[in-house]
């Protein structure tokens, strides 16, 4: 569990499917009305690193991640297994730096903009410090409906 000033969260290992090296956010350290900020640290190891940085464009995965991270909070709060998901889109990508580098402190804010269904449409903005590093909009499929898209690209000959 993760602390903050009176709430406490599960882990990201426990909200995420992705694991190392692709679990890229280090933890939830604030709940938003519809949403969640989360803590990244660009490691060493950081899986996207080349000569000690990192293109901006990884910020799509961070946001999204950082989107698991609300929707397995939610599942765990009504007492069910964090349920699979899937970037099906993202709209409105805006990078303001070229690269992250090793020893990046990013919080990555993320909230709901709508839901249909299984269907939803989250904005992302990725800061450094006080500087706006990246801005989006991501669309997500969740649960059966993400395997369903899955299922349906397959290319099993029967």
């Amino acid at each position: 569990m993760i602390e903050a000033p009176g709430v406490t969260f599960p882990s990201v290992e426990s909200l995420l499917p992705h694991g190392p090296p692709m679990r890229l956010v280090e933890s939830v350290v604030e709940e938003l009305v519809d949403g969640v900020v989360c803590k990244v640290v660009v490691g060493d190891d950081f899986v996207f690193l080349r000569d000690g940085e990192a293109e901006a464009a990884v910020c799509v995965e961070l946001v999204a991640q950082s989107v698991a991270c609300f929707v397995g909070l939610l599942d765990a709060r009504e007492g069910i297994t964090p349920r699979p998901g899937m970037l099906v889109g993202c709209r409105d990508a805006r990078f303001y730096a070229d690269k992250l580098r090793v020893g990046d402190e990013l919080l990555v804010r993320v909230r709901r903009q709508w839901i249909r269904e299984s269907m939803a449409s989250f904005s992302g903005e990725v800061v450094r410090g006080d500087d706006l590093l990246a801005t989006m909009e991501l669309s997500v499929v969740a649960g059966t409906a993400a395997g369903a898209l899955v299922d349906s690209g397959s290319t099993d000959e029967h």
